[in-house]
């Protein structure tokens, strides 16, 4: 009798029945980042002192830091719906005084009783004129995030002495808060 060997035709045979076994499902893992809304608001130096000296006949006379009376912020925020810039002023008052300064949208050519006022500009977004007194107005707002550099702006000040104004120094302030849209 004569042996053959068929190991090629049980190899075929083996190639071409499916492939029997346990496989796994693969692993997926789902990444998430949230980035949240961050505003910064720098200017240079917080709590700036402006000061300025005039007799009744001055008329209007510039609040100075350092010889300006120009104080200059820059806004970033990565919101994508923007920010606003909220300002709150104060009359300037004297102890002991009922006359006072009070803050004014304009100021006045003439006239006996003292006013003081900001006024702000900006090359990247609309200013705002501050209206009222002791009431957070939105003097800045823009609708979209900040550019890389983020936006500037300035803030001016000025007074107006009366011609009636009694002597001495009066104080406030002008508070700025930053927060996102």
């Amino acid at each position: 009798m004569k042996k053959v060997i068929i190991a090629g035709a049980a190899s075929v045979a083996l190639a071409a029945m499916p492939v029997l076994g346990v496989f796994a499902e693969p692993v997926v893992d789902n990444l998430s980042v949230t980035v949240s809304p961050s505003c910064t608001f720098t200017d240079g130096g917080a709590g700036v002192s402006y000061t300025a000296t005039g007799t009744n006949a001055a008329g209007q006379v510039d609040l100075e830091n350092n010889n300006s009376n120009e104080h200059s912020f820059t806004v970033f925020c990565n919101n994508n719906a923007g920010y606003k810039v909220s300002a709150t002023t104060t009359n300037l008052t004297q102890t002991g005084v009922t006359a006072n300064f009070a803050y004014a949208a304009t100021l006045p050519d003439s006239g006996t009783t003292g006013a003081w006022n900001a006024t702000f500009a900006s090359s990247a977004v609309t200013p705002v004129q501050i209206a009222t007194v002791n009431t957070a107005t939105d003097i800045i707002t823009k609708g979209s995030a900040s550019g890389a550099d983020g936006e500037t702006f300035t803030a001016t000040y000025t007074a107006y002495i009366g011609t009636a104004t009694p002597a001495g120094t009066y104080t406030g302030t002008i508070s700025y808060t930053l927060s996102a849209q």
